[in-house]
């Protein structure tokens, strides 16, 4: 669910279809997963293909093209960009780039995160992180604590409730723990 929610608003961003994004397009956005395999290939990608508006796609640019697909580049018919990230390669990979929006998906090494926001300051641009803070990173609190974030949590159950996953499944699950 978090995924899915950070693919649907980087896509409503770049489209200018985004209900309280404050800026039109070309939006410039980088959306990094924490490895190219499974967290772009097995996660992000998929999740965000599935929402895609393909009429408002020019291009898309492939890493690999077999499965799991592997993105590098998204183009939209607007001039909005979207490339693909992964912590995997190190913080140099993050640097030298004036950006608008940047999703982070899972808890990223803090010096990636660091560089990252780097990026947005020029245009005052827009940070997004979908995770479960399992690894308890400082980062993670910083953020929750700076003034204008804005926080959303949830809980299995309450992923079950709303139809996403399996209500007996998740009881089942919360009682082996």
């Amino acid at each position: 669910g978090k995924t899915t929610a950070g693919a649907l608003d980087v896509l409503l961003a770049c489209c200018g279809w985004h209900p309280w994004f404050d800026r039109r397009p070309p939006i410039r956005a980088w959306v990094s997963g924490l490895d190219w395999e499974f967290g772009i290939g097995g996660v992000i990608w998929p999740a965000m293909k599935a929402l895609l508006p393909r009429g408002a796609v020019r291009s898309i640019t492939f890493r690999r093209h077999k499965a799991p697909e592997i993105p590098l580049h998204i183009v939209f018919m607007n001039g909005s960009e979207i490339t693909f990230k992964s912590a995997e390669a190190g913080r140099e990979k993050y640097q030298g780039a004036s950006l608008d929006y940047l999703w982070l998906d899972e808890e990223h090494p803090a010096d990636i995160v660091e560089e990252g926001r780097a990026r947005l300051l020029n245009k005052i641009g827009h940070l997004v992180a979908t995770l479960t803070p399992l690894l308890r990173m400082a980062w993670v609190k910083e953020l929750e604590e700076e003034p204008g974030t804005r926080v959303f949590r949830a809980s299995m159950i309450q992923a079950a409730e709303a139809g996403l996953l399996d209500l007996d499944a998740v009881r089942a699950f919360e009682r082996s723990l």
